[in-house]
């Protein structure tokens, strides 16, 4: 027999809201704490705004390793590692080295699509039973491959058939198919050498969606959202958490659930509990869009850069910045990585005289994949390390969560999800 709980969910961005959301269906009793001044002003606020279910990927692989060093010398134009003698550095870097085998990779791989593809599932679900307008598209993603990436290009071709035996539908697509597929592309035809599309993949923003399914949790009754809220301490007695301090009140409850995102091991580590988890920094610029936008979703795999039409704006995101907590917006960077890379492939999809940048930290795990579930303490979950995936993977991880605290089965194997068996 379930016993409905009270239980504060520690984070009101995508993952910690569609956390509420299940957990309140399920009849339990919510308090949702963040410091920001509303849900999803995080690494949620402008993301890449890609439902990203087919190419959830380990970000550790085989390939990786012969472009490290051109990484650590500053080659590659995605990636920016600021090395330091950071413990937490070092650790995660050892871990994400360990990963970087084919076995491992095709193990994580397939661990994360199995959730991903379970969270296109419950998203569907949602959007059948509430009406959220966040400028959704089922429009499906394509993964341009140019030139200079032609061996990259016929590496993931191969792994299609892979991917489908896994249920993903991806299609090789030769250059004059990539352009009648998205006939924005033309600036860049010549250098195009072919592509992979997902039907299956989606996209949508992100910060409309969980501040629309905040509010609905909150009309429901069973949700309250305490913002502005920083939490200073976890209490912990006789094994469990005993209570959430903030700076000025104190909440108890009987579960507790992590949601901070790539804020998760600072609170965690404060009650001696070790969470693999690094901030990978990302950045984002939004334009508002014009008739030239593409229709589709696009990644440039040469430049690690995503494309998404989202309404009335065209949302630009990629690189991968590890220098620890620094939040500065560089601009520099951005106009140099990201911006020029538009300009030359979509020149005409944005008005760019109208740029907003925006920059956030995701929760990278050492094997891409999140932390779902038990901890050591009894009445203690997780819900975070979902790195790039964290639109991709929040209603199926937030579901996944809930079965746990309400001690039903998920629907899903945990397998390579949970902390207790990965480190």
């Amino acid at each position: 027999m379930l016993k409905f709980m009270k239980i504060i969910i520690l984070g009101a961005g995508v993952i910690g809201v569609t956390t509420a959301y299940f957990l309140s269906r399920a009849g339990h009793e919510v308090v949702v704490i963040d410091k920001a001044a509303g849900a999803g002003l995080s690494a949620t606020f402008a993301n890449g705004g890609q439902l990203s279910y087919a190419y959830s990927d380990s970000l550790a692989n085989q390939a990786m390793l012969p472009k490290l060093p051109g990484l650590f010398l500053g080659f590659e134009p995605a990636f920016d590692i600021k090395l330091s003698a950071d413990p937490a550095l070092l650790s995660w870097g050892w871990r994400f080295l360990r990963n970087c085998t084919k076995t491992r990779a095709a193990f994580n791989t397939k661990n994360i699509l199995r959730l991903a593809l379970y969270s296109r599932l419950k998203l569907h679900q949602i959007l059948a039973h509430q009406t959220i307008r966040f400028n959704y598209q089922q429009n499906g993603k394509l993964l341009i491959y140019i030139n200079i990436n032609k061996k990259d290009f016929l590496r993931a071709a191969k792994q299609t058939e892979i991917k489908n035996q896994w249920g993903c539908q991806q299609q090789v697509l030769t250059q004059a198919e990539c352009l009648a597929k998205e006939p924005a592309l033309k600036s860049i035809a010549n250098d195009i050498v072919g592509g992979i599309f997902s039907p299956l993949d989606e996209s949508g923003d992100a910060y409309l969606f969980t501040t629309a399914l905040a509010k609905l949790c909150a009309a429901s009754g069973k949700v309250q959202f305490f913002y502005n809220t920083e939490i200073k301490e976890l209490v912990v007695d006789k094994g469990r958490i005993s209570q959430v301090k903030t700076a000025d009140n104190h909440y108890s409850a009987d579960a507790f659930v992590m949601c901070l995102g790539a804020e998760s091991p600072l609170l965690c580590r404060t009650i001696g509990l070790k969470l693999p988890i690094y901030p990978l920094k990302g950045y984002s610029i939004t334009v508002p869009a014009t008739p030239a936008a593409p229709s589709i979703n696009i990644t440039d795999v040469h430049h690690k850069i995503v494309y998404s039409t989202l309404g009335d704006n065209l949302r630009i995101a990629g690189m991968l910045e590890m220098c620890g907590y620094d939040a500065s917006l560089d601009e520099a960077k951005w106009k140099k990585r990201i911006l020029q890379a538009a300009l030359v492939s979509f020149p005409a999809a944005g008005d760019y005289r109208q740029i907003t940048p925006w920059t956030g930290f995701r929760a990278g795990t050492p094997d891409s994949a999140p932390l779902l579930g038990r901890t050591c303490y009894s009445n203690f979950y997780l819900n975070t390390g979902h790195g790039m995936l964290g639109w991709t993977l929040a209603c199926g991880s937030a579901a996944v969560v809930s079965d746990i605290i309400s001690n039903s089965k998920p629907a899903i194997e945990l397998t390579g999800l949970t902390l207790e068996e990965r480190f």
